[in-house]
């Protein structure tokens, strides 16, 4: 008899906990990846270096970076080794380590094509967005036609416009493809749920180019 109850207390207790989770799980997410960010943010990473290094990393064949779960942001430690650049959007607070490859997209951004660099080809960066609106990539919403953006490699920051701002269904990879003259392609999800669209924020150089430091 008491080992029926305790089994029954058991099922129901783990049956609420499953059931908090649940509940809970979108709120958790968000404060750990803020903490994995602010923490990113402080590290002191050799980005120039980082660049040059061989890391084996995976990179999108298409558009198709879902947002961040629980599990992911407690399972995925941050590395700094990864880390090449810096990106601000000082007008909408975006101020994030780049990191190479899309594998550490709860701590920052992240490149979607390797080897390419700011200043010399289409630079194309994603990031998740979330239901904090001043998480990750989440204030590229709030972003406007004109805004700058700086991207920070440890050698020279690089500014750029924000000159066009579309939304592309997940399979339309063709913002992907590199350009004759350096451009900066912006990416991240329509909205912070499960969604096949993307937001596409593209920028042109102002030839601004100043030294790190």
């Amino acid at each position: 008899m008491k080992l029926k109850i305790l089994a029954k207390w058991t099922g129901l207790s783990l049956l609420v906990l499953f059931s908090l989770t649940l509940i809970f799980s979108p709120l958790l997410t968000q404060l750990f990846v803020a903490w994995r960010t602010n923490q990113s943010r402080n590290f002191e990473a050799d980005l120039a270096g980082n660049f040059n290094r061989w890391i084996d990393v995976d990179f999108p064949a298409d558009l198709d970076i879902q947002p961040p779960q629980l599990v992911e942001t407690l399972t995925t430690n941050v590395d700094k080794g990864m880390i090449i650049a810096n990106i601000r959007v000082n007008s909408v607070g975006i101020d994030l380590p780049v990191f190479k490859g899309v594998e550490h997209l709860m701590s920052g951004a992240g490149t979607v094509i390797p080897r390419r660099q700011p200043g010399l080809n289409n630079f194309v960066v994603a990031g998740h967005n979330m239901l904090n609106r001043n998480l990750l990539f989440a204030p590229l919403q709030r972003v406007q036609i004109g805004d700058t953006v700086e991207i920070d490699n440890g050698h020279n920051v690089y500014k750029f416009a924000v000159d066009n701002i579309f939304r592309v269904h997940k399979s339309q990879v063709e913002v992907l493809e590199n350009t004759a003259t350096p451009m900066l392609t912006l990416i991240t999800c329509e909205s912070a749920m499960i969604t096949p669209y993307r937001m596409i924020v593209t920028a042109q150089p102002l030839f601004d180019v100043e030294q790190s430091g």
